[in-house]
């Protein structure tokens, strides 16, 4: 792959286990391809740990201000659909809030590595956007285009 590098780590610690991919984004999204990684990599491309840091709960935890009601669905990528197709995640939310909204819905089965491997396909297929946060480098994660589109934005 031309010289370029990816680093792996992965360890145990109080939190569970950590994995973390660093190196050019487009060189660790075609190892985590390649390698069937999705459902363990919360952010491919920074060293963002899979278990949530304390600081994404304390940021979370103040930035739910304004939160959305549950959406009916019958399977856990239609509710995270639903949830990021709506008013909520316009300004673009993080994995952290996302599953503390889960948490509060009662969605007890919401893992990080589950919601990276359903973010991961949402994005794929154009059902939701994705940017970095510029301040932590953080994914934010938005509604389609299609969804803002029909709400006249």
């Amino acid at each position: 792959m031309g010289g370029e590098e990816i680093e792996f780590e992965f360890k145990n610690s109080k939190r569970g286990q950590e994995f973390r991919l660093k190196g050019p984004p487009a060189l660790v999204d075609k190892y985590i391809e390649k390698y069937c990684l999705e459902s363990l990599v919360k952010d491919t491309s920074s060293s963002h740990p899979v278990s949530p840091a304390s600081e994404d709960v304390a940021h979370s935890s103040n930035a739910i201000s304004d939160f959305p009601e549950r959406p009916s669905a019958t399977s856990l990528t239609e509710y995270i659909t639903k949830l990021l197709n709506s008013e909520w995640a316009v300004k673009g939310r993080t994995s952290a809030e996302i599953i503390e909204v889960a948490k509060a819905h009662g969605v007890s089965s919401m893992k990080h590595s589950t919601l990276s491997g359903i973010l991961f396909g949402l994005v794929q297929d154009g059902r939701v956007k994705r940017n970095k946060r510029p301040e932590d480098a953080r994914w934010l994660y938005y509604p389609s285009t299609e969804f803002l589109l029909s709400r006249g934005r």
